[in-house]
């Protein structure tokens, strides 16, 4: 093209053709190298030019001659960067880095060849190494060795994570250059189609399918490869938006503040909020502001402005997505600006109901207060669990399955909220949940809590109501069982509320069945007190998961 002439090509018997710079596909043209012609066309000055060249020698051997060229014309290229020194520049300038299984060469033919193997990535090598996806080409950074073990605890790599055998560093300019792009842009979007961020993901997804770990310097946090994917979910569908496979939050128990790290690479300020205490129920909460107002910005597309409210509903999901419309109760929070940051004020606590006469709170918030307790508590984190379908007149609630040290750990979740019908306060089963512990899950004993916990509300005498040592004559025959006893398991208190029993549905043989309703409850739960947490769970071992 016009103002793109660069030189001749010539070989024996063949004319002269012109070409220019545009026409090197992934090469530096110099005296020497050897090409492959694969397009012409008439050059509008006369006679033909080359519009596509290609090398056509091994890549060592160009990389070579590339130096001893720059060497004659007084350029001397300083020797390879250290391994350190090259994770300290990423650390410095690259948005993201990707450690590799093998490492990447540096000269720029090789690298060239070993970037074939990326699907979808565009590579260029004239003027540095970089990668592209779209409209984008990301500076690299190479690091031909391990990424430092050191450098890599600093990011707080997760057990197991390894350091691959080299690493590549991905930039599109200076850190914070996607901030300036947006003020002097005002159509900018990281996330639109096409857009800077979505397209740098794309390389990222790539590479990682490449190697062990994402490190993100700006969240200052290290990522199993595959982990980060599932993160950055469908970057084909223009809704998704996984603004959260590039940030990380964490509290800072000295200033009780908990905050996101790394909005800066979708040109957005990080968020922080106040806690009153390093509970449970506080912490998920300040994680909760924190993510909504991070969500909030990337998918409006815009900085949360000073005295603006935000809603976050407790429990909500957030991710990738906008946010849906949740029922249940919410929290309020007041947005200020302090230092570039988004400062959020807490205005409202959804929990305070429950410590009013008589309780009153959503099952989102319930649930949440007693998953604190649960955690707390008994050290069970939940593992999966579902919702039964119930008529309307029974109260909602989700069976849990949560998993311990000591094996799993099912409750009937938001049964307690409202209070037996004929429930008292000598008898402590006002409030109520269903427990029971056991070696290995199964659906089926899932179903049987439901079962049982869904007529803790269908009560029309006192005889009915819920309490320690009644039985339960629903056979079970997959594990040998004639039914179940309602054992105490102890109590919960949240929130200064009313305190919530925990009856343990205990399996009982036919022997101890007959025996309980004869001569009453008070051996079999004698019997069965006098057995160790472990006894107890190996009365539910299915013959199904055995």
């Amino acid at each position: 093209m016009p103002g793109d002439g660069l030189g001749i090509l010539s070989a024996a018997g063949v004319a002269a053709l012109k070409f220019g710079r545009s026409a090197c596909l992934g090469f530096e043209p110099f005296i020497g190298v050897t090409v492959e012609v694969t397009a012409v066309s008439p050059h509008p000055l006369g006679g033909f030019r080359a519009t596509e060249l290609h090398l056509k020698m091994d890549a060592g051997a160009y990389d070579a001659a590339l130096v001893a060229r720059d060497a004659s014309l007084g350029i001397h290229h300083e020797a390879p960067d250290p391994v350190e020194a090259a994770a300290a520049t990423c650390e410095a300038l690259a948005w993201l880095i990707v450690l590799l299984n093998e490492a990447p060469p540096r000269g720029p033919a090789a690298f060239a060849e070993w970037a074939k193997k990326l699907d979808g990535v565009r590579v260029r090598t004239d003027g540095g190494l970089r990668l592209g996806s779209g409209k984008y080409d990301a500076t690299v950074w190479v690091g031909d060795g391990p990424f430092p073990e050191q450098r890599l605890a600093q990011f707080g790599a997760p057990d197991g994570l390894e350091a691959g055998q080299g690493f590549i560093g991905l930039g599109l300019g200076l850190p914070g250059a996607a901030a300036l792009v947006r003020a002097t842009d005002p159509g900018f979007e990281a996330w639109a189609g096409g857009g800077m961020l979505r397209e740098l993901s794309k390389l990222a997804a790539e590479l990682s399918r490449h190697g062990p770990g994402v490190l993100l310097p700006q969240a200052g946090v290290a990522l199993d490869a595959d982990l980060f994917r599932g993160r950055l979910g469908d970057l084909a569908d223009p809704t998704c938006r996984p603004f959260g496979a590039w940030v990380a939050t964490s509290m800072d128990s000295a200033r009780n503040a908990y905050s996101s790290y790394g909005m800066g690479v979708q040109a957005l300020p990080d968020v922080e909020v106040t806690y009153a205490s390093a509970e449970r129920w506080e912490l998920g909460r300040a994680r909760e502001a924190v993510l909504v107002a991070c969500a909030t910005m990337v998918h409006e597309n815009r900085e949360l402005t000073d005295g603006e409210r935000i809603t976050a509903t407790i429990g909500q999901a957030i991710g990738a997505h906008p946010l849906r419309p949740m029922e249940g109760d919410t929290e309020t929070y007041l947005v200020g600006r302090v230092d570039g940051r988004v400062q959020l004020t807490r205005e409202t606590d959804a929990r305070a109901g429950w410590a009013r006469s008589p309780p009153r709170v959503a099952l989102n918030t319930y649930q949440r207060m007693l998953d604190g307790a649960y955690e707390a508590g008994f050290d069970a984190e939940q593992f999966t669990g579902f919702t039964p379908e119930l008529p309307e007149s029974i109260p909602g609630f989700e069976v849990e399955v949560r998993e311990s040290k000591a094996g799993f750990f099912m409750t009937s979740n938001g049964v307690g909220r409202v209070a037996q019908r004929f429930g008292s306060a000598e008898q402590r089963n006002v409030h109520v949940v269903l427990v029971t512990a056991m070696k290995a899950h199964h659906p089926m004993i899932a179903n049987l809590i439901a079962t049982v916990a869904a007529h803790i509300h269908t009560q029309s005498s006192p005889a009915e109501v819920f309490k320690s040592g009644d039985t339960v004559g629903v056979p079970f025959a997959e594990i040998g069982a004639a039914g179940f006893v309602l054992a105490s398991a102890g109590s919960v208190v949240i929130a200064e509320g009313p305190e919530i029993e925990l009856l343990e549905l205990v399996p009982l043989t036919k022997a101890e069945l007959e025996g309980a309703r004869l001569y009453g409850s008070r051996d079999v739960l004698s019997t069965l007190g006098k057995m160790t947490p472990q006894s107890r769970a190996e009365r539910w071992r299915l013959k199904l998961v055995n």
